[in-house]
């Protein structure tokens, strides 16, 4: 099944052409998965309430983007038709540019949740980049790493609007000493940060190794560079997602205790300093199931590869 549906007896001198389409499906359904420059939309839409933002940015619509970029490299067009080719290599490029640019962007945003959304357009490059490796393992990694990201951001949004509603602070200058008031949301926004950063222990580790195994085994000279990506990308990673927590558990100047100005941009009034308090359970359970979910399939990953092996096994 390596060839896809395509009969490649049949395709003669049509190759060219074929490629041509297969880079126009991958572009195309890209946009759903916010791949540079169709990216500009995510952030925009992180306006939305906040549990409409957690599905959207981990499970409605960009998963459904790489779910359709990966149905028509392996089933439509075929790993044996693509892999070498020069359509390969040009789905490559941008993919492992907005793994970096991604987390870029990331690093650059001052609005909290705007920031999540840039790490979502960084993270779905992952997937798509497993995706363009054509190759078991890299199927694997994807499919891992569309499941555990789903995990983490949903936990990583959750956390913030959390923040947002029991503070009205919307940006990452406000959330200074935060974490002393609500130590509950931001432990588990802790946990969802160091998984994003691909800390072993945690659910991302797993899905990034294939990703690596899956680059090393590739012939494509670009997998290199995604490699060289994916380290860039935990870095950035690390730095703009442990700023948050350094700043909000060790502030670096004295919080304001009674500010309730209105920050501009701001959707509500600030909550005064002394008054910020954890929410309440009906909050808190919805975190904490998908903090302990990071922590069990990082912990207890092998059922998951086992069934993505098994679905790589029936491709090729």
């Amino acid at each position: 099944m390596a060839g896809g549906c395509l009969d490649l007896v049949k395709i003669g001198d049509n190759t060219n052409l074929l490629l041509m389409v297969y880079v126009l499906c991958f572009c195309g359904f890209s946009v759903k998965s916010a791949m540079f420059p169709f990216s500009g939309w995510l952030p925009k839409a992180s306006v939305a309430p906040t549990p409409v933002t957690a599905l959207l940015h981990a499970v409605a619509v960009v998963n459904a983007g790489a779910f359709a970029i990966m149905r028509v490299t392996y089933y439509n067009f075929g790993t044996e038709f693509l892999r070498g080719s020069w359509a390969q290599t040009v789905v490559l490029v941008p993919v492992i540019f907005t793994i970096v640019y991604g987390c870029s962007r990331a690093l650059k945003e001052t609005h909290f949740k705007r920031r999540l959304a840039w790490s979502t357009t960084s993270n779905l490059s992952y997937i798509l980049f497993g995706a363009a490796l054509m190759s078991p393992t890299g199927l694997v990694g994807a499919l891992c790493h569309m499941v555990c990201h789903s995990v983490m951001k949903i936990c990583a949004f959750l956390s913030a609007g959390s923040v947002i509603y029991k503070s009205g602070r919307e940006y990452v200058f406000q959330l200074n000493g935060l974490g002393r008031k609500m130590p509950r949301v931001f432990v588990i926004f802790t946990i969802a940060g160091l998984a994003l950063m691909g800390v072993p222990g945690l659910c991302s580790f797993i899905s990034k190794w294939n990703l690596v195994k899956a680059a090393m085994a590739s012939t494509n000279p670009l997998a290199i560079a995604g490699i060289v990506a994916l380290l860039i990308s935990a870095l950035l990673t690390a730095i703009y997602m442990l700023t948050i927590v350094v700043q909000a558990f060790f502030p670096s100047k004295e919080v304001d205790l009674k500010s309730t100005e209105e920050a501009e941009g701001a959707s509500k009034k600030i909550v005064p300093y002394d008054e910020v308090t954890d929410p309440n359970w009906l909050m808190l359970v919805p975190l904490a199931i998908f903090a302990v979910a990071i922590i069990v399939l990082g912990l207890f990953p092998q059922p998951m590869i086992n069934f993505f092996q098994e679905i790589a096994k029936d491709i090729y």
